[in-house]
């Protein structure tokens, strides 16, 4: 496992202790990890092919992440087994409406073959998890690390890392914010975070704490957790061999009508 290299985050109280299950969890489970129990599945975009501009990124099904799949050192059980790794390549492919690469879950319904698209007016849908930031990039040391994502392009809410300043928030494309708090970051310690769409409310939490809260109404929207970079060896210059990495603990989906 890769040491903090000049990265933070905030500390958290860790695991609940219970050794059990929970619904929609991201935990190794011998091979395997359980990706499929709860509100909804997921599927994953991996950062391959590396230094081929222009070609897709590899994805990988429910049903390969059901059935164990790992790819080393992009998407693999560690820490004792305790978390999965999330690592990114800044010269790894990209889908076509990013210049940027990632290694990132995607929510998917139950059936495992259907994208999931949500409504932000309609319900309550809530996402909750647990993480740790390891390694960014030099030049442009930031990662987004979990998103609400709307329909095609449109970005509404999501958690970004920055080395030096901690967890902070993102509203849209433009609205950035870093909390201006003495305990962030802290260097390889796991955060926890919340992100819930609550009968047209969105909030955002770290380690239980409201961090900020916003009135919307979009459908087609989605929940995206992994390491998703934000710069590219042509646009900032980069190392094509420098990477983000995130070791996630846990992850849980839920949803409810009414």
């Amino acid at each position: 496992m890769a040491q903090p290299v000049s990265t933070g985050t905030v500390v958290s109280d860790g695991l609940d202790g219970t050794g059990g299950k929970k619904p929609n969890q991201v935990m190794p489970e011998g091979k395997g990890r359980d990706f499929d129990s709860g509100g909804c599945t997921w599927y994953v975009t991996l950062d391959t092919p590396r230094g081929q501009e222009g070609a897709p990124p590899e994805t990988k099904s429910h049903a390969r992440l059901a059935e164990g799949f790992e790819y080393s050192p992009h998407l693999v059980a560690a820490a004792g087994g305790t978390a999965v790794q999330f690592r990114a390549y800044v010269d790894g492919a990209h889908t076509a409406n990013s210049r940027y690469a990632r290694c990132e879950l995607r929510e998917m319904e139950k059936d495992g073959r259907t994208k999931a698209g949500w409504s932000i007016s309609e319900g309550s849908h809530v996402m909750e998890a647990e993480f740790a930031l390891y390694h960014t990039l030099k030049e442009m040391p930031e990662m987004v690390c979990g998103q609400i994502h709307g329909d095609q392009t449109e970005v509404i809410a999501f958690f970004r890392y920055r080395a030096g300043r901690g967890i902070g928030w993102q509203w849209g494309k433009a609205e950035v914010h870093y909390p201006d708090r003495d305990n962030y970051p802290e260097q390889g310690k796991y955060v926890k975070i919340r992100l819930e769409a609550v009968n047209g409310i969105v909030k955002g939490f770290i380690n239980g704490e409201l961090i900020f809260e916003r009135p919307d109404d979009r459908s087609g929207c989605y929940f995206k957790l992994g390491a998703y970079l934000q710069s590219s060896p042509t646009l900032d210059h980069e190392d094509p061999n420098a990477y983000g990495q995130m070791l996630v603990r846990y992850v849980k989906v839920t949803h409810e009508s009414g």
